[in-house]
């Protein structure tokens, strides 16, 4: 696999020197494309922030891209992001957020190495295949366009990305798709004999419709458990970046306003069952934006509390509408409080005390 690296990597640099730009394709202009959905814009109701005074947006306006379908023969994948390439020259641009925007890092596919997967393969890489976050809001969905397909034959193969089998495959399960059915791209080229490839269909929100995460709550969350926990508190402490560094001084705080006790949990410790029970069983889910907060896709009726440093001051988009947006989606309560602090070189910040105790005491009275 490292020889094979080796060489596609050196091809690319040495195509990028000759100015031999990967040439593209709009999934869109495919002639094999099915459209299952057309682009249209769909209006949420912001009513939490709107009625807390913390937002001018009573509603919000979400655009998303046509979704489609196509159905290749003889396709070559490169790359553990799995770039579709049709008739070896041309890959597939699907417009999707940060995929592929470098093309001069798009492995040309080279047919003389390729390994060879016959039968039917279901493409479900792509770009952020390593973050549970994105896998849960943006891969899980295509595969729910062609679910009927999965429940007619469990012989489809399933595509991932390498090194991700063991912790996708969770999430996987619950949709009925068997470990046995799962095949990889590589750090190489992959020749499939037929390919299902739905590209990301994500909005200007990084989300697809709200339908397809209620449809998939179904799967892991069907019924709503009693809540048993008033809060908890998806901590950050062992998080590489992007931690609140006064932590413990805004859970204290949450407990007062609260009037209860307030559970910190580390994801990262829990199983997925535990994860989605946790979800369901708790009435408030707060935390700083990151990949934890998708656990609000297994709850019902909750209150998400996103939090994060002021946007005009972070290096990165603004991540917490997202999340909001996400939780508005699946019929939860949702909010975003803003630190007005500046970040480390790690990115991380500390949210002023009294500012948070005033903005939360106030959304808490607004919703309770």
């Amino acid at each position: 696999m490292k020889l094979k690296r080796v060489i596609h990597d050196i091809r690319t640099d040495v195509r990028n020197r000759l100015g031999m730009k990967s040439r593209s394709i709009l999934c869109t202009d495919y002639k094999g494309t099915e459209i299952i959905q057309h682009n249209f814009t769909e209006r949420i109701k912001n009513d939490w922030e709107y009625s807390a005074g913390l937002s001018q947006e009573k509603f919000i306006d979400i655009v998303y891209p046509a979704a489609v379908s196509l159905n290749i023969d003889n396709v070559y994948v490169t790359g553990d992001r799995g770039c579709v390439f049709v008739d070896k020259k041309y890959y597939i641009d699907d417009q999707s957020e940060g995929l592929f925007t470098d093309v001069r890092k798009i492995r040309h596919p080279i047919p003389s190495l390729a390994d060879s997967i016959k039968g039917t393969v279901f493409h479900l890489s792509g770009a952020n295949f390593e973050n549970h976050g994105h896998f849960m809001t943006q891969f899980l969905p295509r595969v729910l366009l062609k679910k009927d397909l999965f429940e007619a034959s469990g012989e489809m193969k399933v595509m991932i990305a390498p090194n991700v089998k063991k912790w996708q495959s969770r999430y996987l399960n619950f949709l009925g798709i068997d470990q046995a059915q799962y095949v990889t791209s590589s750090v190489g080229t992959v020749n499939c004999e037929k390919m299902i490839y739905i590209p990301f269909f994500h909005g200007d929100n990084s989300l697809v419709p709200g339908k397809y995460y209620r449809e998939l709550r179904q799967y892991f969350s069907p019924q709503p458990i009693n809540k048993k926990n008033k809060a908890i508190f998806l901590t950050r402490k062992h998080a590489p970046d992007r931690s609140i560094i006064n932590e413990d001084e805004v859970i204290k705080e949450i407990e007062k306003v609260l009037g209860d006790k307030v559970l910190t949990v580390d994801l990262s410790i829990l199983t997925l069952k535990e994860q989605i029970h946790l979800a369901d069983s708790s009435e408030f889910i707060i935390g700083a934006q990151g990949q934890a907060l998708a656990i609000q896709l297994f709850a019902h009726n909750a209150k998400v509390v996103v939090i994060d440093v002021d946007s005009s001051k972070s290096l990165s988009r603004d991540w917490a509408k997202s999340f909001r947006d996400l939780a508005i989606h699946l019929g939860h309560s949702a909010i975003r409080l803003y630190a007005p602090a500046s970040t480390n070189k790690r990115r991380d910040w500390v949210y002023p005390i009294n500012v948070f105790r005033e903005e939360f005491s106030r959304a808490v009275e607004s919703v309770c």
